[in-house]
């Protein structure tokens, strides 16, 4: 026999039953506490009754409760850092995994990953999808990172950050060195 149940935040409640006037006893893995975690369980019940004897056996499953999961933090900007999604959880702070495109690191790159949060805790379960999309910067904003705005001589479309009078702008990469533009 086996008797499924669904874990809550209370204990699943002791049987002691009353069946013609006899009284029959129930342990669980040889227990009179009734199991508060997820799992299986084997369940003995015994007449207790001078009159009467025999005794029953079988197996309670306690189910995992199931638990909400919702990524955030889904969109990023190209910085060089890995980028990691959020996740909340109902209830709150379960244990989570997640992966990027079935990976367990996060992603560095430019792109879209498929997110996947998985509940870890061993009395919920929960699994839920997002995308994360790490895009790349406008030229303002990589400039920003890059340079002080109090430095004159490295912002701006005629900043001078070599010293050498040729502005920054002017310069072009080519193979294997920088050659002046004009």
């Amino acid at each position: 026999m086996v008797v499924p149940m669904t874990v809550d935040a209370s204990p699943v409640p002791s049987v002691i039953w009353r069946l013609l006037r006899i009284l029959m006893v129930v342990t669980y893995n040889g227990s009179p506490t009734p199991p508060t975690s997820a799992g299986s369980y084997p369940v003995v019940g015994t007449v207790s009754n001078a009159n009467y004897q025999g005794s029953a056996s079988g197996t309670l499953v306690v189910s995992k409760a199931a638990a909400t999961v919702t990524p955030g933090n889904l969109n990023a900007t190209y910085d060089g850092t890995a980028k990691e999604a959020s996740v909340t959880t109902d209830p709150a702070r379960l244990g989570v995994f997640c992966t990027y495109n079935g990976s367990p690191a996060p992603p560095i790159a430019i792109g879209s990953y498929t997110v996947e949060a998985r509940v870890t805790d061993s009395n919920y379960q929960g699994i839920a999808t997002g995308i994360l999309v790490i895009s790349g910067m406008t030229f303002s904003e990589w400039q920003a990172a890059q340079f002080s705005s109090s430095d004159s001589a490295v912002i701006g479309p005629q900043a001078n950050p070599a010293h050498d009078g040729l502005p920054n702008l002017l310069r072009v990469g080519h193979c294997s060195g920088i050659r002046d533009g004009g």
